[in-house]
């Protein structure tokens, strides 16, 4: 599994909205003002909206022309940080402003048009904005107020907005935007749930010191629902189905399943780019390849088709299995790019018609359907339509089967997928995609990665629960021992959930200061660790100077960690899945194999599983992360 991506490009805004002279945290001036030869054009938008007593015909032609264009984007990567990759859209055609609001009244739930339009706003020059502004603010058009209230929010803050828009306003608007930032502002509590998320920003990402509920200023934070109490664990229900699973099925090498998927790849006319070698990890070994994608979507009004280059990365303890790290990263990732057409998602082994529909009319049905309000979502789902996707789900009280069909948002499958239909998250990466030899293999992958971004997201940093690792294994001990002779001084913390599913982070601090991070989990913990220090962000063997391990911690043998896993996928799953619904989760799968390439790639969602964890402006605190807090001071 390799890093996340981030389907938003709400860090590419904030980092690009020009203010012109008014005070902001923003900085700086905007780095790519319009063209003075592009302001003086006449736009294509204000020819269709303007009502002169000649060129009717023409302006119907002009109508029809733009609701049928197909806009091409590329997608490119604007930045990383802390391990997650920032992607922006751009049309390929230099669009100027006028031209693209009349392309988004026209198709007002494009995603990509919606945010280019917000970023072009950013670098009109002051006088312009202050126009545009007040024009939107004045008229009556519904798109352009909704960008000028997104603009205010994301530059100027929530006074700014309130100022100039009416809540009632800012909640009519929110019907005319895909973006979440208007909704987010009618959270009633997203103020406070800000300030507690900067309070665990600094504890998770910094290791400040948790200050106690009395010692803080913050009011205490409430929720609707409590996190599910832990009914079962790992340890007891593996020693209850031991002997219950089936024979092991054969492992296939990291050489072979490396070169079958490279081949997939190769046949199924995916263009890969050089096999390099990279050091920005602990992992001994780091592979990357470039490689590129192309998709079109046609959904109801959003015409349009998306390509780039994409990079993955490979990590492992020997150059086979970095080599399989990589290349079925790229088969996953290629499998999350889909292609929609009006008779549903293309290239797919299997077909999966979208269907289009509010929760509310779904549920009615008799087929079950995932609730978004049951999913970690960042503002409330205000039941409108969605797109969605059938896929399946082990029935409850069951031991993993028999299986059951479920519908499941098609934007909870996908990456920048585009859909006509309002977002329900403000980007969502790839927590849940995960590929494997067989189906079942993909599907563990897929539940733990989950598990691992869960238990990050939730857990804050507590020195008393982290460990200095020793072994005397020798593979174990002598990278351990290569570390040490390169001066990176390593720790961990045991971030394993109630349930016990074994699960970790491993720290590298810098002299500067700076935490280097990576976490796993797995049915085996000694994996579990290998996987933690191979995703650590720190460059290896030419590492920057570490401070010591924090003194005091416990010793843990590597040798002594608990090993769950039965040695067999099918095992592993039924184990996994049995553990998740006896504890009032619920995992839903889609089979996302594609037919040219033809190895399982799967997307598994876990309502009420908390899935994004960067811990910005519109993030709230998860109910678990609260109880994670208060439970370090109740005990």
């Amino acid at each position: 599994m390799g890093p996340p991506v981030c389907s938003t490009a709400r860090y590419y805004l904030e980092r690009h909205l020009s203010l012109g002279d008014h005070h902001s945290g923003h900085q700086g001036p905007c780095r790519h003002p319009l063209a003075g030869s592009r302001r003086r054009h006449h736009p294509a938008g204000h020819r269709i909206l303007s009502f002169s007593r000649h060129g009717a015909n023409r302006r119907v032609k002009e109508g029809l022309v733009l609701e049928n264009r197909k806009i091409t984007y590329t997608l490119t990567r604007e930045s990383t940080r802390l391990q997650t990759g920032f992607f922006v859209t751009r049309p390929n055609e230099a669009l100027a402003l006028e031209e693209c609001l009349a392309l988004l009244r026209l198709r007002p739930m494009d995603d990509f048009l919606h945010q280019h339009v917000l970023t072009l706003v950013g670098r009109l020059p002051k006088d312009r904005l202050r126009q545009f502004l007040n024009r939107c603010k004045a008229g009556s058009d519904p798109v352009c107020r909704a960008l000028a209230a997104e603009y205010l929010f994301l530059t100027r803050g929530r006074e700014h907005l309130e100022k100039r828009f009416t809540a009632e306003d800012i909640r009519e608007l929110c019907r005319h935007t895909p973006l979440i930032y208007l909704r987010s502002f009618l959270e009633p509590d997203q103020a406070l749930h800000g300030r507690w998320i900067a309070f665990f920003r600094n504890n998770m990402q910094a290791h400040q010191p948790l200050a106690s509920p009395d010692q803080t200023d913050l009011p205490l934070l409430t929720f609707d629902k409590a996190p599910a109490r832990t009914a079962a664990t790992l340890a007891g229900l593996a020693q209850a189905m031991t002997g219950k699973g089936v024979a092991a099925t054969p492992a296939v090498s990291p050489e072979q399943t490396a070169d079958t998927a490279e081949d997939r790849l190769k046949k199924a006319g995916v263009e890969l780019g050089r096999l390099m070698r990279h050091e920005s990890s602990l992992s001994p070994i780091g592979l990357l390849r470039s490689w590129r994608f192309a998709t079109h979507i046609e959904n109801r009004r959003n015409q349009l088709s998306l390509s780039g280059e994409q990079t993955s990365y490979g990590r492992g303890l020997t150059l086979n299995a970095a080599r399989a790290s990589l290349m079925m990263e790229i088969v996953e990732r290629c499998s999350a790019f889909a292609s929609v057409s009006a008779n549903g998602l293309e290239n797919f082994r299997y077909s999966y018609p979208l269907r289009y529909a509010p929760f509310s009319e779904l549920a009615a049905g008799e087929a079950a359907v995932m609730n978004p309000a049951d999913l970690a979502l960042e503002v409330s789902y205000p039941d409108q339509g969605l797109h969605w996707v059938q896929g399946e789900t082990p029935a409850p009280g069951g031991d993993g089967d028999p299986r059951r069909s479920i519908w499941i948002p098609a934007q909870c499958l996908f990456l920048f997928c585009n859909l006509d239909e309002p977002s329900l998250f403000s980007g969502l990466g790839s927590t849940g995609l995960a590929s494997g030899n067989t189906l079942a293999q993909a599907k563990v992958s897929a539940l733990l990665e989950i598990v691992e971004r869960h238990q990050a997201a939730t857990v804050p940093y507590d020195r008393s629960t982290c460990f200095h690792l020793v072994s005397r294994e020798p593979r174990m001990a002598g990278l351990l021992e290569a570390y040490h002779q390169a001066g990176v001084n390593l720790w961990f913390q045991d971030i394993t959930p109630k349930n016990g599913i074994p699960c970790c982070r491993c720290f590298v601090k810098e002299k500067g200061g700076q935490i280097h991070t990576g976490a796993a989990a797995h049915l085996d913990a000694r994996r579990a660790i290998v996987s933690a220090i191979t995703e650590t962000t720190c460059p290896f063997p030419k590492s920057p100077p570490t401070q010591p391990v924090p003194p005091g911690l416990t010793l843990v043998g590597y040798e002594n960690l608990p090993d769950y896993s039965t040695g067999d996928a099918a095992s592993d799953l039924a184990l996994l899945e049995t553990l998740f619904l006896q504890n009032s989760f619920q995992p839903c799968y889609v089979d996302l194999t594609r037919a040219d390439i033809g190895l399982p790639v799967v997307k598994a969602v876990v309502p009420g599983m908390e899935v994004l964890g960067d811990f910005d402006d519109y993030s709230r605190v998860h109910p678990e992360l609260y109880q994670n807090y208060l439970s370090v001071y109740d005990s």
